[in-house]
């Protein structure tokens, strides 16, 4: 059995690192797509639908010949409406302000490419409720982590300090941190490319 090239289409330091970690040889290459114009071209989508819209459109736009290509991406809903990463500072305590006391969804979608083709896909749920956190606490997380915010669609990054946003917590782990490892693992055994 010949492993083949796996290409991450994502620049995400966390995606490529839990499929490091997962044992699998992969090459990351940034996406070549416009995801803010993609965006705006998709707005009718339900968040789950828009995240697998964008995975799949990150897949395609990632030509390898021969190479399995994984597209990812995440989306945030609370209360029928769909979040993205903040902007600033300023975007995301606005954000968390919104979130706070809520329980959203994050919505994680795969898909997988080959020769330009869509091979496989997956789109995993979890569901996050945030607690009643004070003003002062809200603050202190904000200058503190301010890079981690506006690094990722809800605001905060569950691996680091952001699990103290945190009251309950229900789904797969890294479905929450943007790559539903196991179904994308059971894809690639049933599929011959990793060892039963």
């Amino acid at each position: 059995m010949s492993s083949p090239n796996i290409i991450l289409a994502s620049t995400s330091k966390i995606r490529s690192t839990i499929l490091l970690n997962a044992g699998l040889s992969i090459t990351c290459q940034k996406p070549a797509l416009d995801e803010e114009c993609a965006k705006a071209k998709l707005v009718n989508l339900s968040a789950k639908n828009l995240a697998l819209a964008l995975a799949e459109l990150k897949a395609l736009s990632t030509k390898i010949p021969n190479a399995i290509v994984i597209g990812a991406d995440q989306t945030l809903s609370c209360n029928n409406i769909i979040f993205h990463k903040p902007e600033s500072l300023s975007a995301a305590r606005s954000q968390l302000n919104e979130l706070r006391g809520q329980i959203h969804t994050l919505h994680s979608a795969l898909v997988c490419a080959k020769n330009g083709s869509i091979i496989w896909s997956t789109c995993e749920e979890a569901n996050l409720t945030m607690r009643e956190f004070s003003d002062s606490f809200l603050e202190t997380y904000l200058n503190t982590f301010s890079d981690d915010t506006i690094n990722s669609v809800g605001s905060y990054q569950l691996e680091k300090q952001g699990v103290q946003l945190f009251e309950k917590i229900e789904g797969d782990y890294f479905t929450i941190l943007g790559l539903p490892l196991l179904p994308l693992l059971a894809f690639l055994r049933d599929s011959g490319f990793l060892l039963p």
